[in-house]
């Protein structure tokens, strides 16, 4: 692995080459320098061409320039490679990166037509097989902490999406080489959110930040996360989105004081982009300080299809829920794990209490209690419960479906176990069928148990 530098020798090119460097030994891996060669527009018979226009003249110079920058970064802790590259830039650091598979790509400037490259940064961030970094006119602080003159300060701007699992992986790859403090940051729809965990708005104002969506999200996100190695320390937020994303993620990165931006990307091209918009492309574009840009495709996720460790188990009290529990055990593997066993009591009730926690229940402690003990019967005698931890909860008024997915997304289930009921075609139409409605509104993966052929 290596980091790619591209530079054209413009100010802003050279300036993203030292960022490269400082990163290169930071990590500890070599540094390729490139410089693309592009094909010079025809001139008119009636102009003469210039010596410095001819193209063994250029890429002459050319390879001087990389020769004194690669004797400028080169020591003892810094393997420098050059490469003088022909074409158009985007195609040839396209190639460039396929074929040297870096673990970064930095490039310098974006768009304003006075930048590295006549600003194809945008393109090079939607294109390249790799992790883009775009460095900015405030990078001293980047440097600083890459140099390990004191912690990197890194600010993480997630969603509920996948692409948000790139930069998350990315910041951990990031924390064991270099000594980081991060901050993960959500900025959330409230409408959105509090239908998908059952909590209702309170107060006239359905925007304003509700205490235990908040907390429900940072949850989420702290086992997203999960641990990140190295030193550093680690803070999670999750605020109400009122305005522009890409505004108020730069802004809350600046409040931050951060020295580097990470973002995931779901590298629109063409007419999706022109129709979806780009909140990374908007913020790299905006932003005073560096932004890293990771593809949602273009890192291989070991942590992203993460071994399955918290498995919500629906139950409906009979002898197919046994199966259904042994089912969800067999997902755990040999791994520390958590079982929930769910039963949901969905008759017809006003305001059902699921989607009010801390509600008054209709069921009596007693009642709860027996429920309880009913799901924990399903459990085989051979659990090594100082391997799997087990709960239960008894959740109180439908539709089920609902219940189902709001615990799910507040306890932050990483799959849901249940069974199909077996109804029939007919009746499928009629009533409709719990377990389709999970597989398809669930933001988890959900395992089917089968109860009989349909």
């Amino acid at each position: 692995m290596a980091i790619l530098a591209a530079t054209d020798f413009s100010p802003e090119g050279n300036e993203a080459t030292r960022v490269a460097a400082d990163l290169a030994r930071a990590v500890h891996e070599p540094l390729i320098v490139i410089h693309i060669l592009e094909p010079r527009m025809a001139f008119p018979a009636d102009r003469p061409q210039r010596v410095g226009d001819l193209p063994v003249v250029r890429e002459a110079a050319a390879h001087k320039m990389l020769s004194a920058v690669k004797q400028e970064l080169e020591s003892t802790s810094l393997i420098v490679t050059t490469e003088l590259g022909h074409g158009a830039v985007e195609d040839a650091l396209f190639d460039a990166a396929s074929r040297h598979a870096p673990t970064v790509a930095v490039v310098g400037g974006f768009g304003d037509g006075k930048a590295s490259y006549n600003g194809v940064a945008d393109g090079l961030a939607a294109v390249l097989p790799c992790p883009v970094l775009v460095v900015r006119p405030s990078n001293q602080g980047l440097r600083t902490g890459l140099t390990n003159k004191r912690r990197l300060r890194v600010f993480v701007a997630v969603d509920r999406s996948l692409a948000s699992d790139a930069p998350l992986s990315f910041v951990k790859w990031l924390r064991g080489r270099v000594p980081c403090d991060v901050v993960v940051d959500y900025l959330y729809w409230p409408p959105v959110e509090h239908e998908r965990l059952g909590i209702p708005s309170v107060g006239d104002d359905p925007f304003a930040a509700h205490p235990d969506v908040v907390r429900a999200l940072e949850n989420e996100l702290r086992d997203r996360v999960g641990m990140l190695p190295g030193t550093g320390d680690l803070s999670v937020r999750a605020h109400p989105n009122i305005g522009a994303v890409d505004v108020l993620a730069k802004r809350a990165a600046l409040a931050f004081d951060s020295d580097l931006i990470i973002v995931g990307s779901h590298r629109r091209r063409g007419w999706s982009r022109l129709v979806h918009g780009s909140v990374s492309l908007n913020i790299m574009r905006s932003s005073p300080v560096p932004v890293l840009a990771v593809g949602h495709d273009v890192l291989k996720q070991r942590d992203t299809h993460a071994a399955t460790h918290r498995v919500l188990v629906a139950t409906d009290l009979n002898e197919v829920s046994r199966r259904v529990v042994a089912h969800a055990i067999d997902l755990l593997g040999q791994r520390q794990g958590s079982l929930r066993l769910v039963f949901v009591d969905d008759r017809v009730m006003d305001g059902p209490l699921h989607r009010q926690p801390g509600g008054e229940r209709r069921l009596s402690a007693m009642e709860l209690g027996e429920l309880n003990e009913r799901m924990l019967g399903f459990l085989p005698e051979e659990l090594d419960t100082d391997r799997i931890q087990v709960t239960t909860k008894v959740l109180e008024g439908g539709p089920v479906a609902d219940a189902l997915i709001q615990e799910a997304a507040r306890w932050n289930a990483d799959a849901i176990c249940l069974s199909s009921r077996g109804v029939g075609p007919v009746e499928r139409v009629l009533t409709g069928s719990v377990a389709t409605e999970v597989i398809q509104r669930a933001d988890c993966p959900v395992l089917v148990v089968r109860t009989r052929r349909e």
